[in-house]
């Protein structure tokens, strides 16, 4: 008798095991068995065991059913292979009926479930319609941007003539109303690449945006995009510095405050690079790869705050991390930078030094 240690290593389930005909368990479980003998009904047949109990059994397509006639197990009866050796007294219990009929019956061949259907690689994204002429996407982006967000034309221009772009303006009665920010795979080289996704912003603060369009929510992404195989960034992909914020508006709004950036200058530092995600759910560890100093700067709430120790726990051993928070009142950057400009470059600028200073200690 097979223990059930060994049958830990059995490949067949029980539905197999079931289903194994008792014209081949009788004559094992019982040699001297008699039969099979013509029943009473169409497809029926008796067994007589040594003990002179009589077992009728009739073919079923799932499991054989069986009925102990007489001797001392007269009355019981039921389906398949499993429950007759138990019934029988031929097992003790259900796992050693399994066990036994593994060990008697080795050439059963148990249904095999189906093979799973290879993964799919995932559909491209395809950018939704923009403006393609810069010198009409322009008066839609500074719109908004320059004078409801009060970011810098100059820094727009800027981020908006690098390659690839960083801002497009929507185009048609859908996305006319909103600018994208495309993301891609920074983590690699961008030539020959593809837009993963884009962040969408409604451009519109004195309405709301129909509830067809996208649910009514005025920060989507993108049908279609791929929120964790890119990212929207600026600057370097390898640039040693890198802050992450939210919303590409809150990027540009931290980019406005660093030291470089001026109406006459409006470059990045050229070791510090700035990325959005759209959110906690569009964060990847691969985002942090090759940057020594990561700077949070996520909004002033539960949720940035989650996303700010999300971010920790991913970094890699020897990066250096801090979180840049908006003063107190404000939720986000931008919202900062209305009201206090001034106050937002020297929080900035200090935070560079702090990181500087770091590195040179160590």
């Amino acid at each position: 008798m097979a223990t059930r240690e060994s049958f830990r290593h059995v490949q067949e389930t029980t539905a197999a095991l079931r289903q194994i005909p008792l014209a081949t368990v009788i004559p094992l479980a019982f040699p001297t068995a008699a039969g099979p003998t013509p029943g009473q009904g169409p497809g029926v047949v008796q067994w007589q065991l040594p003990d002179g109990s009589k077992v009728n059994v009739k073919t079923t397509a799932q499991s054989d059913l069986y009925r102990v006639w007489s001797g001392p197990q007269a009355g019981r009866a039921g389906a398949g292979a499993i429950n007759f050796l138990v019934d029988l007294g031929v097992c003790p219990d259900f796992p050693s009926a399994k066990a036994w009929l593994h060990d008697a019956v080795p050439t059963i061949t148990p249904p095999r479930s189906p093979a799973p259907e290879p993964e799919r690689p995932p559909t491209p994204f395809q950018m939704p319609h923009f403006v393609r002429n810069p010198i009409d996407a322009w008066p839609v982006i500074v719109d908004y941007l320059s004078d409801v967000r009060q970011l810098p034309a100059s820094l727009l221009r800027t981020v908006m003539h690098q390659d690839p772009p960083a801002i497009l303006a929507g185009w048609g009665p859908k996305y006319g109303h909103y600018l994208l920010f495309p993301c891609w795979d920074h983590s690699q080289p961008l030539h020959d690449s593809h837009p993963t996704g884009a962040i969408l912003r409604w451009r519109h603060p004195d309405r709301d945006p129909a509830p067809e369009w996208f649910g009514g929510n005025p920060r989507p992404m993108a049908p279609g995009s791929h929120k964790q195989a890119g990212w929207w960034q600026i600057g370097p992909r390898d640039a040693a510095t890198l802050i992450i914020t939210e919303a590409p508006i809150d990027g540009l709004t931290v980019a406005a405050s660093l030291p470089t950036v001026t109406e006459r200058t409006p470059d990045l530092p050229a070791d510090v690079a700035i990325c959005a995600l759209g959110g906690e759910a569009g964060f990847t560890p691969r985002q942090l790869a090759g940057h020594q100093r990561i700077l949070i700067a996520t909004d002033n709430d539960a949720a940035g705050a989650r996303f700010a120790a999300q971010i920790r726990a991913a970094a890699a051993p020897g990066q250096t991390v801090e979180r840049v928070s908006p003063p107190a009142g404000y939720k986000d950057w931008n919202a900062a930078w209305h009201d206090q400009p001034a106050w937002s470059r020297v929080t900035w600028a200090r935070a560079l030094d702090r990181l500087q200073a770091r590195e040179v200690e160590r």
